[in-house]
């Protein structure tokens, strides 16, 4: 429904492996998950619509340059998929890590270590502590509202619709776009 009714041609179509290849690995799936091993007075939320709001945010662009190690990068003007030297060893304060990292199953490690991450993830963890050093990655052009008209308009039809089937189609509608674009290129 998004190619046919909404893509306007502002967001790329990965069709390189390589590139594919790298940039799959920053995709760490929809954590959402928060634990406090104990406590008293607690609560309990339940995020609705995350994925749709997320999909507000800025998008990659069609431009893109392709970053080496030479060079100081600048986390702060960067926007795309980058591996980098990750360092949270003096990073206090947290029960879980910010950064996820794959071993045999899914981490959220103090320490150092190295990986693919969004730029917007990086910064984020800067912010609290993480040192980040790039060492190599794809800068892309930063696009606005690529899939505003597209969320807001299904919103609209999930939040009026007279029947269940209806709304359930355009939450899996919403809840669906982005993962859509993770999809990999070689079919098996």
């Amino acid at each position: 429904m998004f190619l046919s009714k909404f893509y306007n041609m502002n967001i790329p179509f990965v069709n390189q492996k390589s590139m594919y290849s790298d940039i799959k690995q920053a995709y760490y799936g929809g954590i959402t998950e928060v634990y406090k091993p104990h406590g008293t007075n607690l609560y309990y939320y339940d995020i609705n619509s995350l994925y749709p709001f997320a999909a507000l945010n800025d998008m990659v662009g069609l431009s893109c340059r392709k970053l080496l190690a030479s060079g100081d990068h600048n986390l702060l003007e960067l926007f795309g998929f980058f591996y980098c030297k990750t360092d949270a060893s003096k990073v206090n304060n947290q029960y879980l890590g910010l950064l996820p990292m794959r071993s045999d199953i899914l981490l959220f490690p103090h320490g150092i270590w190295e990986g693919w991450y969004f730029s917007e993830e990086l910064k984020f963890a800067e912010e609290h502590g993480y040192k980040i050093s790039i060492i190599q990655g794809y800068n892309f052009t930063r696009e606005k509202n690529v899939f505003d008209r597209y969320v807001y308009s299904i919103f609209e039809k999930k939040v009026n619709a007279s029947h269940s089937t209806n709304k359930t189609i355009a939450k899996s509608l919403l809840n669906n776009l982005l993962g859509r674009f993770g999809i990999d290129l070689i079919k098996h």
